[in-house]
Protein backbone atom coordinates (compact mmCIF):
# COMPACT_ATOMS: atom_id res chain seq x y z
CA UNK A 1 0.00 0.00 0.00
CA UNK A 2 1.28 3.47 -0.85
CA UNK A 3 2.42 5.71 1.97
CA UNK A 4 1.66 9.42 2.19
CA UNK A 5 5.27 10.32 1.43
CA UNK A 6 6.02 11.35 -2.17
CA UNK A 7 8.55 9.41 -4.21
CA UNK A 8 8.77 12.33 -6.63
CA UNK A 9 6.72 15.40 -7.51
CA UNK A 10 6.45 17.53 -10.65
CA UNK A 11 4.96 21.02 -10.61
CA UNK A 12 4.23 22.75 -13.93
CA UNK A 13 7.15 20.88 -15.49
CA UNK A 14 7.67 22.08 -19.06
CA UNK A 15 10.09 21.32 -21.87
CA UNK A 16 10.23 23.41 -25.03
CA UNK A 17 12.44 22.45 -27.94
CA UNK A 18 12.90 24.89 -30.84
CA UNK A 19 9.44 25.15 -32.39
CA UNK A 20 7.95 22.33 -30.27
CA UNK A 21 6.32 22.25 -26.83
CA UNK A 22 7.17 18.67 -25.85
CA UNK A 23 5.83 18.76 -22.29
CA UNK A 24 3.55 21.52 -21.00
CA UNK A 25 2.85 22.28 -17.37
CA UNK A 26 2.75 18.75 -15.93
CA UNK A 27 1.67 18.37 -12.31
CA UNK A 28 2.24 14.85 -11.00
CA UNK A 29 2.96 13.20 -7.67
CA UNK A 30 3.93 9.55 -7.40
CA UNK A 31 4.11 8.18 -3.89
CA UNK A 32 6.38 5.62 -2.31
CA UNK A 33 4.99 2.13 -2.65
CA UNK A 34 3.14 2.96 -5.87
CA UNK A 35 3.20 1.44 -9.35
CA UNK A 36 2.07 4.38 -11.48
CA UNK A 37 1.08 3.96 -15.11
CA UNK A 38 1.37 6.58 -17.85
CA UNK A 39 -0.18 6.04 -21.27
CA UNK A 40 -0.32 8.15 -24.42
CA UNK A 41 0.20 8.11 -28.15
CA UNK A 42 3.57 8.57 -29.85
CA UNK A 43 4.79 12.14 -29.50
CA UNK A 44 2.71 12.88 -26.40
CA UNK A 45 5.86 13.66 -24.38
CA UNK A 46 5.97 10.61 -22.12
CA UNK A 47 9.65 9.78 -22.69
CA UNK A 48 10.65 13.44 -22.47
CA UNK A 49 8.92 13.68 -19.10
CA UNK A 50 10.67 10.68 -17.54
CA UNK A 51 13.97 11.81 -19.09
CA UNK A 52 13.61 15.08 -17.19
CA UNK A 53 12.94 13.17 -13.96
CA UNK A 54 16.13 11.16 -14.61
CA UNK A 55 18.22 14.26 -15.37
CA UNK A 56 18.80 13.28 -19.00
CA UNK A 57 16.90 16.29 -20.39
CA UNK A 58 16.87 19.66 -18.64
CA UNK A 59 13.40 21.16 -18.13
CA UNK A 60 12.68 24.58 -19.55
CA UNK A 61 10.69 25.54 -16.46
CA UNK A 62 8.79 24.12 -13.51
CA UNK A 63 9.72 22.35 -10.30
CA UNK A 64 10.96 18.83 -9.58
CA UNK A 65 11.38 17.13 -6.20
CA UNK A 66 12.81 13.67 -5.54
CA UNK A 67 11.46 12.44 -2.22
CA UNK A 68 11.31 15.53 -0.05
CA UNK A 69 14.28 17.15 -1.79
CA UNK A 70 13.68 19.95 -4.31
CA UNK A 71 16.00 19.76 -7.32
CA UNK A 72 17.68 22.77 -8.94
CA UNK A 73 16.60 21.94 -12.51
CA UNK A 74 19.28 24.10 -14.13
CA UNK A 75 22.01 21.97 -12.52
CA UNK A 76 20.25 18.60 -12.50
CA UNK A 77 22.11 15.77 -14.27
CA UNK A 78 22.00 11.95 -14.63
CA UNK A 79 24.76 11.68 -12.01
CA UNK A 80 22.78 13.76 -9.52
CA UNK A 81 19.64 11.75 -10.31
CA UNK A 82 21.44 8.46 -9.58
CA UNK A 83 22.72 9.89 -6.31
CA UNK A 84 19.10 10.63 -5.38
CA UNK A 85 18.09 7.07 -6.25
CA UNK A 86 16.53 7.60 -9.69
CA UNK A 87 16.99 5.05 -12.51
CA UNK A 88 15.55 5.22 -16.02
CA UNK A 89 15.28 2.02 -18.05
CA UNK A 90 14.62 3.06 -21.68
CA UNK A 91 13.46 0.88 -24.55
CA UNK A 92 17.10 0.39 -25.55
CA UNK A 93 19.32 0.26 -22.44
CA UNK A 94 22.51 2.31 -22.60
CA UNK A 95 24.96 -0.57 -22.20
CA UNK A 96 28.50 -0.89 -23.55
CA UNK A 97 27.63 -3.69 -25.94
CA UNK A 98 31.21 -4.98 -26.39
CA UNK A 99 31.72 -5.41 -22.65
CA UNK A 100 30.60 -8.40 -20.60
CA UNK A 101 27.32 -8.65 -18.73
CA UNK A 102 29.22 -8.43 -15.42
CA UNK A 103 31.13 -5.31 -16.48
CA UNK A 104 27.92 -3.57 -17.54
CA UNK A 105 25.88 -4.51 -14.49
CA UNK A 106 28.60 -3.34 -12.10
CA UNK A 107 29.74 -0.32 -14.09
CA UNK A 108 29.97 2.44 -11.49
CA UNK A 109 29.22 -0.02 -8.67
CA UNK A 110 32.21 -2.38 -8.65
CA UNK A 111 32.29 -4.78 -5.69
CA UNK A 112 35.61 -4.53 -3.84
CA UNK A 113 37.32 -6.11 -0.88
CA UNK A 114 39.28 -4.19 1.69
CA UNK A 115 42.15 -2.19 0.20
CA UNK A 116 40.09 -1.64 -2.95
CA UNK A 117 40.74 -4.98 -4.68
CA UNK A 118 37.98 -6.05 -7.08
CA UNK A 119 35.95 -9.18 -6.23
CA UNK A 120 35.25 -10.77 -9.63
CA UNK A 121 33.82 -13.95 -8.11
CA UNK A 122 31.31 -12.02 -6.00
CA UNK A 123 30.35 -9.93 -9.04
CA UNK A 124 29.84 -13.06 -11.14
CA UNK A 125 27.66 -14.67 -8.46
CA UNK A 126 25.52 -11.56 -8.01
CA UNK A 127 24.95 -11.13 -11.74
CA UNK A 128 24.02 -14.80 -12.06
CA UNK A 129 21.59 -14.42 -9.17
CA UNK A 130 19.91 -11.42 -10.86
CA UNK A 131 19.77 -13.25 -14.20
CA UNK A 132 18.22 -16.32 -12.59
CA UNK A 133 15.58 -14.26 -10.79
CA UNK A 134 14.62 -12.58 -14.06
CA UNK A 135 14.81 -15.80 -16.15
CA UNK A 136 17.67 -14.50 -18.29
CA UNK A 137 20.19 -17.05 -19.57
CA UNK A 138 23.78 -15.84 -19.49
CA UNK A 139 27.24 -17.40 -19.48
CA UNK A 140 30.35 -16.05 -17.78
CA UNK A 141 32.11 -13.25 -19.72
CA UNK A 142 29.33 -13.15 -22.32
CA UNK A 143 29.09 -9.80 -24.11
CA UNK A 144 25.85 -8.06 -23.22
CA UNK A 145 25.43 -7.08 -26.87
CA UNK A 146 25.01 -10.76 -27.74
CA UNK A 147 21.82 -10.94 -25.68
CA UNK A 148 18.35 -10.19 -27.11
CA UNK A 149 17.00 -6.71 -26.37
CA UNK A 150 14.39 -8.01 -23.93
CA UNK A 151 17.15 -9.71 -21.89
CA UNK A 152 19.13 -6.46 -21.84
CA UNK A 153 16.04 -4.59 -20.63
CA UNK A 154 15.43 -7.04 -17.81
CA UNK A 155 19.08 -6.91 -16.76
CA UNK A 156 18.97 -3.09 -16.78
CA UNK A 157 15.93 -3.34 -14.51
CA UNK A 158 17.78 -5.80 -12.27
CA UNK A 159 20.78 -3.47 -12.08
CA UNK A 160 18.59 -0.55 -11.01
CA UNK A 161 16.77 -2.60 -8.40
CA UNK A 162 19.44 -4.87 -6.94
CA UNK A 163 22.78 -3.13 -7.63
CA UNK A 164 22.04 0.60 -7.66
CA UNK A 165 19.29 0.16 -5.03
CA UNK A 166 17.26 2.86 -6.77
CA UNK A 167 14.11 4.20 -5.14
CA UNK A 168 12.53 5.83 -8.20
CA UNK A 169 12.50 3.42 -11.14
CA UNK A 170 11.16 4.68 -14.47
CA UNK A 171 10.27 2.00 -17.05
CA UNK A 172 9.96 3.57 -20.50
CA UNK A 173 7.95 1.11 -22.63
CA UNK A 174 10.18 -1.85 -21.82
CA UNK A 175 7.13 -4.13 -21.87
CA UNK A 176 6.70 -3.50 -25.62
CA UNK A 177 9.31 -6.13 -26.52
CA UNK A 178 8.55 -8.61 -23.72
CA UNK A 179 6.69 -11.85 -24.28
CA UNK A 180 3.52 -12.48 -22.28
CA UNK A 181 5.27 -14.77 -19.75
CA UNK A 182 7.98 -12.18 -19.19
CA UNK A 183 5.43 -9.43 -18.71
CA UNK A 184 3.85 -11.56 -15.99
CA UNK A 185 7.28 -12.14 -14.47
CA UNK A 186 7.97 -8.40 -14.42
CA UNK A 187 4.53 -7.66 -12.97
CA UNK A 188 5.13 -10.11 -10.11
CA UNK A 189 8.53 -8.50 -9.48
CA UNK A 190 7.02 -5.04 -9.28
CA UNK A 191 4.29 -6.18 -6.91
CA UNK A 192 6.68 -8.15 -4.68
CA UNK A 193 9.31 -5.44 -4.43
CA UNK A 194 7.01 -2.51 -3.63
CA UNK A 195 5.71 -4.63 -0.77
CA UNK A 196 9.16 -5.57 0.52
CA UNK A 197 10.64 -2.10 -0.09
CA UNK A 198 8.05 0.53 0.84
CA UNK A 199 10.46 3.34 -0.09
CA UNK A 200 10.31 2.24 -3.74
CA UNK A 201 8.11 3.47 -6.60
CA UNK A 202 7.73 2.43 -10.22
CA UNK A 203 6.50 4.52 -13.13
CA UNK A 204 5.50 2.44 -16.14
CA UNK A 205 5.05 3.99 -19.58
CA UNK A 206 2.98 2.02 -22.08
CA UNK A 207 0.75 2.44 -25.13
CA UNK A 208 -1.76 -0.10 -23.80
CA UNK A 209 -4.31 0.84 -21.15
CA UNK A 210 -5.07 -2.83 -20.33
CA UNK A 211 -1.40 -3.43 -19.60
CA UNK A 212 -1.20 -0.38 -17.33
CA UNK A 213 -4.36 -1.41 -15.45
CA UNK A 214 -2.98 -4.91 -14.96
CA UNK A 215 0.33 -3.63 -13.61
Amino acid sequence: MATAAPSYRLEQLTKIFPGIIAVKGVDLEVRKGEIHGIIGRNGAGKSVMVSMIAGVIKPTSGKLSIGQQPVAIEHYSPVHARELGVSLIPQEPLFALNLSVEDNIFMGNTKTRRMGFVEPHAMKEKVQEIADRLSVRIVHNQKIGDLPLEDQQLLAFGKALFISQSKVILLDEITASLSRPRKKLLLNFLLDTVQSRPDLSYTLISHHINEVVEF
